[in-house]
C-alpha cells in the first residue's frame, strides 16, 4: 500500500512539475497592444489630514501641539485610454467633510497623460 501511495505521489509531482515548466516556458508576458482601449473606474475612501490651527493652515504632523485634524471622504470616478504606449486619464473627485456639515464639498477635475 505504501508503495502505491509514493508511486502516486511521485507522479503526481512530476505532472505538476512538468505542466509548470511547459507554462513558464511558454510565457512571453502579456503584449502592451493587448491592454490598448478604454477603461472606467471608480474608487471610494476617507483621508484624515492634521493643520495647525492657525492661519494659513499649513499641513502639519498629527498630534502635535496646536493642530487640528480634518476627516474626509473621497469619491473618483473616470475614464482612461491607452493606445501605442500612451495613455490618458481624466477623473473627477469629490471631497466632502465627515461628519458632514454646511462647509461644501470640494469637486476637482485632473487629467493625466502618460507618455
Amino acid at each position: 500500500m505504501k508503495k502505491v501511495l509514493v508511486i502516486v505521489i511521485t507522479g503526481c509531482v512530476l505532472f505538476i512539475n512538468h505542466g509548470i515548466r511547459a507554462v513558464a516556458a511558454e510565457d512571453d508576458g502579456l503584449p502592451l497592444s493587448a491592454l490598448e482601449g478604454t477603461y472606467s473606474f471608480t474608487a471610494h475612501g476617507s483621508q484624515f489630514l492634521c493643520v495647525k490651527d492657525t492661519p494659513p493652515f499649513p499641513f502639519a504632523k498629527c498630534g502635535s501641539p496646536g493642530t487640528i485634524g480634518l476627516p474626509f471622504t473621497l469619491v473618483d470616478v473616470g475614464t482612461s485610454t491607452s493606445s501605442n504606449g500612451t495613455s490618458c486619464s481624466t477623473f473627477t473627485e469629490t471631497d466632502s467633510d465627515l461628519p458632514v456639515d454646511i462647509s461644501p464639498p470640494f469637486v476637482g477635475v485632473l487629467d493625466l497623460l502618460r507618455i
